[in-house]
């Protein structure tokens, strides 16, 4: 074990706290033949997560870590950790803004999947999130298109950003938050950020539960002679999809922006006419077909509910969407 190899895992078991076991990448041959002057190859299992390590023989400009990087992941869909004695502040800032792991023995760690997203001097940073806080409304969206998709299995930043309407850095912090809750994986392809999914919709699902939040805001009761606004929900779209009643009130969702444009007129309670309205957080709009909520927002809106015919209808709903 060459001087670098030791001064990194001496350097990660100190930060982290925990016993680093750096294994020789036996599988180096799929790689172009330059790569292997430029670099150790080892696989380490950090927080039950599964990495890449290259350490470097040389110093390259950041613009050629960056294609390296990405070559590795590319060929073996493992993220990666690049490894330097020597990188200037400058160099280190360009790879932040990249999102490349990396980490300088004894200076300054980078893996924000980890929850560090800087770590210098060997002070930890704040955790990036409470293993038990639930996510952020755009993790939660992205959570919710990516079980609504998970066929898709991969999913680009550029591509969540215009599904879901939010900006690139809004988008890449939630995928953050996402995989240092080891929800999914990121890796880049063509200079993409790619997200990758957990294996299957059932372990993601799972996974997910007590971190999501039910989208509802909150709950009003309004006179519609008209049709209601926003998309069927709550027991309403429930009964669509299970034997349970239909309730004697309909129930509606809409997006809290859009309550805020609309005039409507609400009563204290139900009455002849009336109509239960969800004000969601987000936009139902964005996961809504044939006319109803996803079915998945509709679970969490009413997971709370005491109710057995309830309870049972809504796991049958869920188990029926992930067999």
């Amino acid at each position: 074990m060459n001087p670098l190899t030791q001064q990194f895992k001496k350097y990660l078991e100190e930060v982290l706290d925990l016993q680093v076991v750096l294994k020789t990448w036996k599988d180096k041959d799929i790689f172009p033949l330059f790569l292997h002057g430029l670099y150790d190859f080892y696989q380490a299992d950090i927080f039950k997560k599964n990495y890449l390590i290259l350490l470097a023989k040389t110093r390259e400009v950041p613009k050629v870590i960056c294609k390296h990087i990405g070559l590795v992941e590319e060929k073996t869909g493992i993220p990666c950790i690049y490894v330097n004695s020597r990188v200037n502040s400058i160099n280190y800032k360009i790879l932040i803004n990249h999102r490349i792991l990396f980490v300088i023995p004894g200076k300054l760690i980078y893996l924000p999947s980890l929850g560090m997203d800087w770590v210098e001097n060997c002070r930890l940073s704040r955790k990036f999130q409470s293993s038990h806080k639930p996510l952020s409304p755009v993790a939660q969206t992205i959570a919710i298109y990516a079980l609504i998709h998970s066929g898709q299995k991969n999913f680009t930043l550029k591509h969540l950003a215009k599904a879901l309407s939010y900006t690139s850095m809004s988008i890449s912090r939630a995928l953050d938050e996402l995989e240092g809750r080891d929800l999914g994986s990121t890796v880049r392809k063509d200079k993409e950020r790619v997200f990758h999914l957990r294996p299957t919709s059932r372990e993601f699902w799972k996974a997910l539960l007590l971190l999501l939040k039910s989208p509802v805001r909150k709950r009003i009761w309004i006179r519609c002679k008209e049709s209601p606004p926003g998309f069927l929900a709550g027991i309403s779209a429930l009964s669509k999809f299970t034997d349970l009643a239909e309730p004697e009130y309909p129930v509606y969702a809409i997006g809290y922006k859009q309550y805020q444009t609309l005039s409507l007129a609400t009563c204290d309670e139900q009455e002849d006419g009336s109509v239960e309205l969800e004000v969601w957080h987000y936009d139902p709009s964005l996961f809504a077909t044939s006319g109803h909520v996803d079915l998945f927002s509709l679970y969490l809106s009413l997971k709370e509910i005491q109710d057995e015919q309830v309870e049972e209808a809504l796991e049958k709903m869920i188990m029926d969407i992930l067999c």
